[in-house]
């Protein structure tokens, strides 16, 4: 399944140094085996943040590459009235294995 190997991560704001670090959640997931991990580098609002991530996932049940995806999820994210904005869209970074490798 596409899917597999993506994790989410959403940044909830207050401390960003040591431990609580996204970077350091990323590199913690990626090292336990998470092949990649979509994060948000900054606090994003909840319902934008949940339709970015259906779209997001319907894409990738679609056979879409991760990568694409994403970028796929936030132009349909950004052409919502009211999230137009970057804060609700831009945020959300993916870490790790970018496209498949061949075979998987």
């Amino acid at each position: 399944m596409p899917s597999r190997g993506v994790v989410g991560l959403r940044h909830r704001g207050g401390e960003t140094r040591g431990a609580h670090n996204p970077d350091s959640l990323v590199r913690a997931l990626t090292k336990a085996g998470a092949q990649r991990v979509v994060a948000s580098l900054w606090n994003v609002d909840s319902a934008a943040t949940g339709e970015l991530m259906r779209e997001f996932y319907a894409s990738l049940a679609k056979g879409e590459i991760p990568d694409r995806a994403l970028g796929a999820a936030q132009r349909i994210v950004r052409q919502r009235q009211g999230w137009e904005h970057p804060y609700y869209w831009a945020g959300f970074q993916l870490y790790g294995q970018l496209r498949q490798k061949k075979g998987r």
